[in-house]
């Protein structure tokens, strides 16, 4: 049950990442955007914990991007490596921003053009993630989403998306 229940919520979330705004021109439509998800800033979890629903959030919008021809033709994600490496030089760690304002600063040294941030909480046995989809080039959120899960951590860590 927790499991089904928690595919509705990653799907949602997943699901999110679209990005398809019904107001946009046919030139905005088929430019590529690069995107990058950033670790959730973990709150009442461990940062191993963070760090592990992170990576699958971004293992789930690249399947979700490779699986969606649409999607793939407008969306290359940055891999965690290169993150990484960038904010090594940086001497910055991929961890701790969660404002609009952090998330384009970010945004412009990864040289991406939307980035994902959020958080990871639990309170209780309830695990609260929120993410939003910054543009970095205006600084608005485009997307966001609020979703919480009653259960084990483990639960979240093992959800596929459906095909």
């Amino acid at each position: 049950m927790y499991r089904k229940s928690l595919s509705v919520v990653l799907c949602f979330l997943i699901g999110l990442y679209g990005f398809m705004s019904p107001q946009k021109s046919f030139a905005q439509y088929s430019r590529t955007y690069t995107l990058a998800v950033l670790d959730l800033e973990p709150n009442g979890v461990s940062q191993v914990e963070a760090r592990g629903l992170s990576d699958k959030l971004r293992s789930h919008i690249s399947q979700l991007i490779l699986d969606r021809s649409i999607l793939k033709d407008r969306y290359e994600l940055i891999e965690r490596t290169q993150m990484d490496k960038i904010f090594g030089q940086f001497e910055l760690q991929n961890t701790g921003c969660v404002s609009d304002s952090c998330a384009v600063e970010f945004g412009k040294m990864l040289q991406a053009d939307r980035i994902v941030i959020g958080t990871v909480s639990l309170i209780g046995q309830t695990y609260s993630v929120i993410t939003r989809i910054v543009d970095v080039e205006s600084g608005k959120t485009i997307r966001s989403a609020d979703r919480q899960y009653k259960g084990a951590i483990d639960e979240v860590l093992v959800i596929e998306i459906p095909r």
